[in-house]
């Protein structure tokens, strides 16, 4: 139980009509009642701060790469949900369940692909790289809540994710506090150097490139 709580964080999602912002409450008081914000805890931890904006289509969010911060800015892409019927209460909400699944990562296959072949080759790795698989991404959102907003960048749905979870971790809804006010101020993300996803995407694999070259995944030669 005292293991399951020294992983947990705690987050806030804050929005207006057309504007959302996810980040981490790094304080240690109880974080005091923003217009239309909402609290989550999380089990693990998450990446840099994220924005987004319906009305212009467009996502901003942190990222930090070996000690490099980086400030990833690009198009908003739309999420292919698939709704369900399925429904449980949430606090003082009813929610509806939806799903959608992302696929296996360029980066993981490749680094997959490289660990096969050292096997192939005799190389005995200590450490098992498990095979890559898609991810099913579960939300439960609320239509009471009329945004379409929710947790870690993620949105798209009629109505507000108050619960979020994939087989790694998972977001959950602790309090909500909202305000009939659709001019609150969005704090937009602004540390870091500037790059499209792409650009980004590039930066991750000369990293994974190395960390497979120099023995990411630990190696050791078998000799016949």
């Amino acid at each position: 139980l005292e293991m399951e709580k020294a992983f947990q964080k705690k987050y806030e999602l804050t929005f207006n009509k057309s504007e959302a912002v996810f980040e981490q409450i790094l304080e240690l008081e109880k974080p005091k009642p923003a217009g239309g914000d909402i609290s989550f805890s999380i089990s693990v931890s998450g990446d840099g701060n994220k924005y987004i904006n319906t009305k212009n289509k467009i996502y901003i969010e942190e990222e930090d790469l070996m000690n490099e911060e980086f400030l990833v800015k690009d198009s908003l892409q739309k999420i292919d949900w698939t709704l369900s019927d399925e429904t449980k209460v949430i606090g003082d909400y009813n929610c509806f369940k939806a799903t959608y699944t992302i696929p296996i990562s360029k980066i993981y296959q490749q680094s997959y692909d490289k660990y096969l072949k050292k096997i192939e080759k005799g190389e005995k790795p200590l450490f098992e790289m498990k095979k890559p698989e898609p991810t099913t991404v579960i939300a439960w959102y609320t239509p009471e809540i009329p945004v379409s907003f929710g947790p870690a960048g993620i949105w798209g749905l009629p109505g507000l994710i108050l619960q979020l979870e994939d087989a790694r971790l998972i977001y959950l809804c602790t309090k909500v506090s909202l305000k009939n006010n659709e001019k609150t101020k969005i704090k937009i993300p602004n540390q870091g150097k500037i790059v499209t996803k792409k650009e980004f995407e590039k930066y991750q694999e000369k990293l994974q490139k190395r960390m497979d070259d120099n023995g990411g995944a630990i190696f050791t030669t078998t000799k016949e």
